[in-house]
């Protein structure tokens, strides 16, 4: 080849090398960034969230609209519900300038999804006009709400618009499953959960309603495969393993289930219904030593529970202990009519949702004979309803003013608490 062809040739190459790299660069630097934050939106508005965060960190490392990558990045933070994530990078997006009236209705989803209702109470209605692929956030975070308010009615017809425009979500059929348990209707419960597993199977929530549902209707073997395939879904749910180790004592496989109550024991040792388990299980094998071993330590973490007060004495009197057992027998007894009475009013509660005092009844007897804990939310609740409930707000002063003193004078919680109901109008 001719020197002067060879050196045009040469020539050549290099500008087409340097041609190709400043292609190579505008690809990165103009077209990947506007390619990866349009792949965002996209995969956003389909509810591909996995997928939409690789083309984020891509967009996050190459796009100079920093705005929107936080904008963007705020939402699929508020879709994983990582909610102190999508606070940071709403301040971001709107430092960077983005458009208020966006960030405004992030932060209104935001605020629903997180169970912080009363914030954003007046935007429902713009949220239901304007969906967006929003839609199961926003009736999900509706439907809580309503539940939280026992407004079956304005919760089911949330549920079915869900259902219609979301055919393939799990998610309405799990809370119509919630909704048929409250009502202590098991079998339509179990339906329910069934078809949420249908469109799911790894949703947890669905394995765990069907698991109840079916124990409920002492469906045990039933209940213990669905107690099984939740725990291969997530082998840490102390739920799952404890429902699991339920049914077996109750179709007499006790020595599987003394072993993994066991490990459940060890690894979460004051979950009282693991332990409440253990000490039937332990009844049921006639060793009743060992039974009381394990529900007194039950009793010792919810005094205030009739039923395990009840299991216990049983425990005792089969010991040889009948004193001892004389006191959670007769607390039982007195239980009776308190927990009737509760009953009725649960079934009541539906038909008036708004009544502040049945809440408010509801939290005193569940508080005193079931569990301190979900007497305190019914109370709270009761304010949901009526902010100024006199009753609720004065229990609920005088329990954490006895909280507050427990650690300097050690006062028994039950003796304290008590005194505060019976001074409660």
């Amino acid at each position: 080849m001719p020197a002067r062809a060879r050196r045009r040739w040469t020539e050549g190459r290099a500008a087409r090398v340097v041609a190709i790299a400043a292609c190579a660069i505008a690809v990165v630097f103009v077209a990947l960034p506007e390619v990866a934050l349009s792949r965002v939106r996209g995969l956003l508005e389909a509810r591909r969230h996995d997928a939409a965060g690789r083309w984020l960190d891509v967009a996050a490392a190459t796009s100079l609209r920093r705005a929107e990558v936080h904008f963007q990045s705020a939402r699929l933070a508020r879709r994983r519900e990582d909610f102190p994530e999508v606070s940071r990078q709403l301040r971001a997006a709107h430092a960077g300038g983005w458009p208020v009236a966006e960030l405004e209705r992030e932060q209104w989803l935001a605020q629903a999804q997180a169970g912080q209702v009363a914030e954003m109470q007046a935007h429902w209605v713009d949220l239901f006009d304007d969906p967006r692929s929003d839609g199961p956030e926003i009736s999900r975070a509706f439907v809580i709400a309503e539940l939280a308010r026992i407004r079956f009615d304005d919760a089911k017809s949330v549920l079915d618009a869900w259902e219609a425009d979301y055919p393939d979500d799990p998610g309405p059929h799990v809370f119509r499953g919630l909704i048929h348990s409250i009502q202590l209707e098991w079998d339509d419960a179990a339906a329910s959960y069934r078809r949420a597993i249908a469109r799911d199977r790894t949703n947890v929530e669905a394995w765990r309603g069907l698991g109840e549902a079916l124990s409920k209707r002492l469906r045990f073997e039933q209940a213990l495969a669905a107690w099984t395939a939740l725990l291969e879904i997530d082998p840490t749910d102390v739920v799952a393993a404890v429902g699991r180790c339920d049914c077996l004592v109750r179709l007499g496989d006790v020595d599987i289930a003394r072993r993994e109550l066991d490990a459940v024991i060890e690894r979460v040792p004051d979950d009282v219904t693991a332990l409440d388990v253990a000490g039937r299980l332990e009844l049921a094998a006639g060793d009743a030593a060992r039974a009381v071993e394990w529900l007194a330590r039950a009793v010792a973490l919810r005094p205030e529970d009739a039923e395990l007060r009840y299991a216990l004495g049983r425990a005792l009197r089969l010991a040889g202990d009948g004193d001892a057992a004389r006191e959670h027998l007769a607390f039982r007894e007195a239980a009776a009519a308190p927990l009737e009475r509760l009953r009725h009013l649960l079934v009541e509660l539906p038909r008036q949702p708004w009544d502040a005092d049945i809440r408010a009844e509801i939290g005193d007897l569940t508080y005193h004979w079931k569990s301190h804990d979900e007497g305190l939310e019914w109370f709270r609740r009761a304010l949901d309803v009526d902010p100024t409930h006199a009753r609720s707000l004065a229990f609920l002063e005088a329990h954490d003013a006895a909280a507050s003193r427990r650690p300097a004078e050690g006062a028994a919680p039950v003796a304290a608490e008590s005194a505060a109901a019976e001074a409660t109008p």
